[in-house]
């Protein structure tokens, strides 16, 4: 789809009249884009987003490659974050606030602390912490996933998915309430 094609998306999604959705770009059940975020995808490229998704303020998320940079559900984009040309991000994932991730594949249940930067065709195994440290090439890396046990994971995935629908919940009923919603070509 060019610019001036609605972006497909799936019924129940909010988003908002000033982000910028530019390209091609399907967009999952559920999913909501704050006032002033950003998804991009170059000529030659798509973007897919997974259901409930929450995108905030100033994320910007761009691929310029060709082929399709898959996100998947359940994400949680904290404000000011910034992806590029990421290979993949799989589900259950937070990355917060100014995070940045380029030429990267995330697994599932990850959390990137603020500021957090993963650059550099890493791969960032499922239920990794990335502490405000950067990857960056061969860069000194703190990844914290070999202390949890799978009770741990299994409690904490519940915990997050509990919040997170609580989120979206929020999101669905107040959005539409304070700010004009972009129409789309719903699927």
């Amino acid at each position: 789809r060019m610019a001036d094609t609605p972006p497909a998306v799936e019924r129940k999604t909010v988003i908002c009249q000033d982000g910028e959705l530019t390209g091609d770009i399907v967009i999952g059940q559920g999913c909501v884009l704050h006032p002033k975020s950003s998804v991009v995808a170059k000529e030659g490229g798509k973007i897919e987003i997974g259901e409930n998704t929450i995108i905030e303020e100033q994320v910007s998320i761009v691929y310029t490659g060709t082929g399709v940079m898959c996100i998947g559900s359940n994400n949680l984009f904290e404000v000011g974050c910034r992806v590029q040309d990421v290979i993949e991000i799989g589900d259950e994932n937070v990355f917060e606030t100014k995070s940045s991730l380029q030429g990267v594949r995330v697994g599932s249940g990850c959390t990137f602390s603020a500021g957090a930067i993963a650059h550099g065709g890493h791969t960032i195994p499922d239920d990794t912490t990335l502490w405000h440290h950067s990857i960056v090439g061969d860069a000194a890396v703190r990844l914290e996933n070999d202390k949890i046990t799978p009770a741990d994971l299994s409690h904490a995935r519940e915990a997050h998915m509990a919040l997170h629908t609580r989120h979206l919940e929020l999101l669905w009923k107040t959005l539409p309430n304070f700010h004009n919603l972009r129409k789309a070509g719903v699927q």
